[in-house]
């Protein structure tokens, strides 16, 4: 039962974590097009993305 609800909480962080940089990336992209954009803004970007892959990996091992 323990097992169990760690399971949940871990996969409710992960698609929380998941959530929020979507959300991190498109509130950047709306900044970056009215300020311009920047070698640490692609950085940043490519950083989320790869941060996003990497937890939607994780999540879908869990869940099986």
């Amino acid at each position: 039962m323990n097992r169990y609800l760690r399971k949940r909480r871990h996969i409710s962080y992960l698609q929380s974590t998941i959530r929020d940089l979507h959300w991190e990336i498109i509130n950047t992209t709306m900044q970056s097009t009215n300020v311009g954009w920047t070698e640490n803004t692609t950085n940043y970007m490519v950083n989320c993305a790869r941060l996003i892959r990497k937890y939607e990996r994780r999540l879908k091992l869990i869940k099986y």
